[in-house]
Order: C-alpha cells, then sequence, then structure tokens
C-alpha cells in the first residue's frame, strides 16, 4: 500500500506520519509540502511541491501512483484568513481542486482523505446544540467558507468523477508542539516564560467567553489511521470531535492552576475573531459507531503536556 500525506511539514503531520509508520510498517509512506518534512526521523519520501501548483500535483500523483491520499494541506488558521483570503482560498479550495483533478487521471482508484473542519458549521448561541454531519452549514470566516466549499467540490468529483473520498471534520485540537498561534498553545508558552521568569505576569488573551470543541492530536490521528483501515466510510462525511464544549476562560483557569502561577488576565482586542458565535460543539456518535473511534486523552491530560512542552521548549 502507498500512503502519500499531502502537506507533510505541519503540526498534524509529525504526529501523523508516526502513526502510519507505526501501524502500517509495510506501506511506503510519501509525502508532499513546499517544505522539508516535520519530522526528518520518519522513513518518508518527501516531495517538494506546492499544492496551489496544478502541474506539481499532477507529477506526483502520477509519480507516486498512491492508494490513498490523506490532504492535511490547509491554511488552517481562522484569525489570519481574515487578513489573507486570497491565500487562503487558493490552498484550501484549488488545491483541492488540483488533487480531484490528479487523482481522476492518473490514480482513479485511490481514496481521498480530506480533512475538512467542524467549523462549517459556524456555530450558534444555543449550548444545547450539537452538530451531526447531516446539520446544516453555515461557515463564518473565509477559513470556514474555504473548507465548505473544498467539501462540495470533493463530493463533485465523487458524483461526476466517482472519486472514491472521506471528507472528516475535525474539531479544535492541540496539543505538544502546536505553535503559539493557536489559542491553547498561546496560553501555555505565556504562562511557560511567566514562571521561567521571562515575561512580566501578564496573559495576553482574546474572548474568553466562547466555547469550543476540542480534541486532542494523539486521538485525531488515531481516528484518522482508522478511518483509512475501514471499508464502511466510501464518500461518508465524519465529524472528529469530543462531543464537549469547553469554556475558554475554563480552560484558561485549570492552564494557570496547574503551571502554579500568578497572573492578570488581559484582554486584548486585537486577539478577537471578526465573527465568532459563542458556541460549538459537534456529535461523534457517527464516527463511533461506524469505525469504533472516539476521544481517549482527557482534557485535562492535553493541557498539563501542552504546559510541559512549552516548559521544556523554552
Amino acid at each position: 500500500m502507498k500512503i502519500l500525506v499531502v502537506g507533510d511539514t505541519g503540526f498534524v503531520a509529525r504526529y501523523l506520519l508516526r502513526y502510519l509508520k507505526d501501524q502500517f510498517p509495510e506501506c511506503s509512506l510519501y509525502g508532499m509540502a513546499r517544505h522539508d518534512p516535520a519530522d526528518p526521523d520518519v522513513a518518508v519520501e518527501h516531495l517538494r511541491g506546492d499544492v496551489t501548483s496544478t502541474k506539481k500535483v499532477a507529477e506526483i500523483v502520477k509519480r507516486v501512483l498512491p492508494d490513498i491520499i490523506i490532504n492535511l494541506s490547509s491554511f488552517s488558521s481562522v484569525s489570519k484568513s481574515w487578513a489573507a483570503p486570497v491565500a487562503c482560498h487558493q490552498i484550501n479550495y484549488f488545491g483541492v481542486l488540483n488533487l480531484c483533478l490528479a487523482i481522476t487521471k492518473y490514480a482513479s482508484n485511490a481514496r481521498l482523505i480530506h480533512i475538512s473542519s467542524l467549523e462549517v458549521y459556524g456555530g450558534n448561541e444555543d449550548p444545547s446544540v450539537c452538530y451531526s454531519e447531516s446539520s446544516s452549514l453555515n461557515p463564518v470566516s473565509p477559513y470556514a467558507v474555504s473548507k465548505a466549499s473544498s467539501e462540495f467540490l470533493v463530493q463533485q468529483y465523487g458524483a461526476s468523477h466517482g472519486l472514491h473520498y472521506t471528507i472528516l471534520r475535525p474539531s479544535n485540537h492541540t496539543g505538544p508542539g502546536r505553535k503559539p498561534l493557536y489559542v491553547l498553545s498561546g496560553f501555555a508558552k505565556q504562562l511557560a516564560e511567566i514562571k521561567r521568569g521571562l515575561r512580566q505576569p501578564v496573559l495576553s488573551v482574546g474572548n474568553l467567553d466562547v466555547h469550543k470543541d476540542f480534541v486532542d492530536v494523539r486521538d485525531v490521528v488515531q481516528a484518522y489511521g482508522l478511518v483509512l483501515m475501514s471499508d464502511r466510510v466510501d464518500q461518508q462525511i465524519f465529524n472528529v470531535c469530543s462531543g464537549n464544549s469547553y469554556p475558554i476562560s475554563w480552560l484558561l483557569d485549570y492552564m494557570i492552576n496547574a503551571a502554579g502561577v500568578n497572573v492578570e488576565i488581559k484582554i486584548d482586542p486585537s486577539r478577537f475573531r471578526l465573527v465568532d458565535a459563542n458556541y460549538i460543539r459537534g456529535s461523534n456518535s457517527k464516527i463511533k459507531d461506524v469505525i469504533g473511534w472516539q476521544p481517549r486523552i482527557p482534557i485535562e491530560t492535553t493541557l498539563q503536556d501542552l504546559l510541559a512542552f512549552w516548559e521544556n521548549a523554552i
């Protein structure tokens, strides 16, 4: 079996590549991205290429002739997508179009595992709402629009060209190694710096009133692996989420207590999103029923590991 991981230089790729090598030691593992691979210790044949290049994507798919393509390539920052909507759509929509074109031309029997986002649901003001895969989409950011659009594109190629695909909608995921651009890792880095005396005991934060569904990256890659092995997921969509909606304020309080520091909280309006619903929570019932996945790692463990990572990194 030949597996091509598109976007093999990012945060999730570091965990996924190791998981794939552990679970599928006999597979031939290929990676594609503009930069060097995320984990040089994992035996991956890395092919340099930009997903926005129609020609390069076609060349790589034709060369590898993969059985499975996992598309991790993404403009992944919701907040940055407001400032760079064109770049966001070039990667998240037109990059996926390039993959669909190449797969249908050169690897028509391959299966595309396309990573979307729980953000496509948009969120709401009602804490009782739990989004299932059949819920209406209501994207409210350039990032979410690009992901929703890419889903429709993949489904169109499934209908028109017989593309074998599975669409996954992960919720916010984090863990050791996450860049501090993302909220929980940003908290952890600041707390580690305060603890080491490298920063004044003032924590700069954005909107603490929102509630988000979080899951550990190590659970996320296990879901991707189980989907890869399943014969029950063709042309299906699955949420990959915790099923919980955590208040950002509670997550921050837990991290402050775990770090053992006294801090002043400073609200920074520049960290607020232009549009941000108060609640977003996904249902993981379908993926649990079909392939038996559910998150194993408690959110408290994730937060502790994130703090430990930054305490060792700075």
